[in-house]
């Protein structure tokens, strides 16, 4: 469904923060894209969603390829935001980013500004799949709590009918029994049909919920494979999931263990 092919992305003209990035989202998947902060996966998420420009990035190499539900491919590079989400692909920004000072409804709203569906019948189904937003719709945004403005921001995107949904650090900031309900909405989403593109800090919600992965470092695409492979590697165990082989580490063990995880040896 979307093929990103040796993308570069700079800012302000001279910070190089994408360096020849590939992947692969097929339709009807859950793909994780993993790394530590800075390492460009929001990059990589504005390059797709046609936000680079906001934040003073460009583009200076490299494709994305959108078939959609058509089959028809389009290249996305260079096309306003408001033209992609009528692609069908929406974005669930990282911090959530509602309108704090806008009501529930109102931010729902919002999310529908392209949607060609009937948007007060799609409204009404949200709130009968997140109650809490029903039970506020009125409320101002800004006053919800964090895993309901998480809900919201959800909603917000599914308002324009996407094909392709972009998740930026959806547990971010969450409880842990919060993080789960969202972990098994995204779920519910895919089993739904929904494509899914998930990065993710928390790389052991991202692998259990994805079919395949991609890990980012310093702007490239270090490792992927199918997730389990992943889960079962060593290196990902300790560097991703906390899971490090037990023996204390001196300074000189803790270089080493630096230079291992640039992953190209």
């Amino acid at each position: 469904m979307l093929e990103i092919a040796n993308l570069e992305v700079v800012y302000h003209s001279v910070v190089r923060v994408l360096d020849g990035v590939s992947l692969k989202v097929p339709e009807g998947s859950i793909v994780a894209l993993l790394g530590p902060n800075g390492a460009g996966k929001t990059t990589t998420l504005r390059a797709i969603s046609g936000l680079l420009d906001v934040h003073d990035g460009q583009a200076t190499k490299g494709t994305i390829t959108w078939e959609g539900p058509s089959g028809d491919p389009k290249a996305l590079l260079g096309s306003p935001a408001e033209q992609i989400v009528g692609a069908g692909i929406a974005q669930v920004m990282e911090g959530r980013r509602i309108f704090a000072d806008l009501t529930v409804e109102e931010n729902l709203l919002a999310g529908a500004h392209v949607s060609s569906g009937d948007v007060k019948q799609d409204i009404q189904k949200f709130y009968e799949r997140f109650p809490v937003l029903g039970d506020r719709r009125k409320r101002t945004a800004g006053y919800l709590s964090g895993g309901e403005q998480q809900m919201l921001a959800i909603a917000r995107a599914l308002m324009s009918r996407p094909k392709l949904l972009l998740m930026d650090e959806p547990s971010l900031g969450l409880a842990p029994k919060i993080v789960a309900d969202v972990a098994e909405l995204i779920r519910e989403l895919n089993d739904e049909g929904m494509t899914i593109l998930l990065v993710e800090q928390n790389a052991a919600m991202a692998l259990d919920l994805a079919e395949y992965g991609y890990v980012m470092e310093n702007g490239k695409i270090v490792r992927d494979g199918p997730s389990q492979e992943l889960l079962d590697d060593e290196d990902i165990q300790e560097f991703y999931l906390g899971m490090g082989r037990g023996e204390t580490k001196s300074y000189r063990d803790v270089k080493h263990y630096r230079r291992r995880k640039r992953w190209l040896s």
